[in-house]
């Protein structure tokens, strides 16, 4: 099982809070950690997973997190951390 901590960092402040574990354990899945204090500072969830309050399953890679990394092999993802230039989200290997 492979682990992945989903990261938003606030554009103001550069403070950084996990919002979310992407893990892949022969499928995708991804939970919201704790979203008091990043939903009362700007965060919204992601439009393709709404609800904070259930885990999402994929066969494949969530769309929302693919756009953000810039390889869907997950050794290469477990050796860099991604996150697109023109946002707020990081996806870093929990090691």
């Amino acid at each position: 099982m492979d682990i992945f901590n989903v990261v938003w960092k606030k554009y103001d402040d550069d403070k950084k809070y996990v919002v979310g574990h992407l893990i892949y354990d022969k499928n995708w899945f991804f939970k919201y950690n704790n979203l008091r204090e990043p939903l009362n500072k700007g965060f919204r969830p992601f439009v393709e997973m709404p609800n904070p309050h259930i885990t999402y399953f994929s066969k494949t890679l969530f769309k929302t997190f693919s756009s953000r990394l810039a390889h869907k092999n997950r050794e290469y993802m477990k050796k860099t951390d991604s996150q697109l230039i023109t946002d707020h989200i990081l996806v870093l290997y929990k090691k």
